[in-house]
């Protein structure tokens, strides 16, 4: 009798493919989302961006 390592190998492998097609009403309604959700993000950066270039203008102007 061997008393060695026992080997066992169990596997199992599950897959899901979903196709659906989404009518251009519904995609337009949901890149409008989006950007509902970041405008405010993007427009504080702008703003930010803006003041930074003002600001620095003002700094060039007193050097000047």
């Amino acid at each position: 009798m061997s008393d060695g390592p026992v080997k066992i190998e169990i596997g199992a492998k599950a897959t899901l493919e979903i196709k659906a097609e989404v009518p251009k009403e519904s995609a337009g309604r949901m890149v409008d989302a989006l950007t509902d959700l970041v405008r405010p993000w993007s427009e504080a950066r702008g703003l930010r961006a803006d003041m930074i270039r003002l600001h620095r203008e003002d700094v060039a102007l007193q050097i000047a």
